[in-house]
């Protein structure tokens, strides 16, 4: 192979790895960034407005009122999914007067982690 040859073939060897295709960056998946809450979306399809909690370590914390036929989406303060413990939500029928408000409705338990969304689905009652 002659010298002309040999220095065509480095250089296309050396610019083969620019030639690779890269992934597409909007299939990798994006990182949360650094200090972003966690989110709890509740989509709340009952006919009375909800009681919304967070059940971490057996204490109970308030985190708002779902409104009936709506979604409301709820930021989670670190304090709630901070630590190596479980949370989960549950949905309770706002208190009416005289009206059977239905049931409470769960999420299983979960760690969640910052930058995580957590979805909670209340049925038609």
């Amino acid at each position: 192979m002659s010298l002309r040859s040999r220095l065509t073939l480095a250089i296309l060897l050396a610019l083969l790895p620019a030639c690779a295709s890269t992934p597409d960056p909007a299939e990798q998946p994006v990182p949360a960034p650094e200090g972003q809450n966690a989110r709890l979306d509740v989509s709340n399809r009952s006919s009375f407005d909800m009681d919304v909690f967070a059940i971490r370590s057996g204490q109970r914390i308030r985190l708002g009122t779902a409104r009936s036929g709506e979604t409301e989406r709820f930021t989670l303060s670190p304090g709630v999914i901070v630590g190596g413990g479980t949370v989960y939500f549950e949905a309770v029928p706002s208190r009416r007067v005289g009206v059977d408000s239905g049931g409470i409705v769960r999420t299983d338990n979960a760690q969640v982690r910052a930058g995580d969304v957590v979805s909670l689905d209340v049925p038609p009652q």
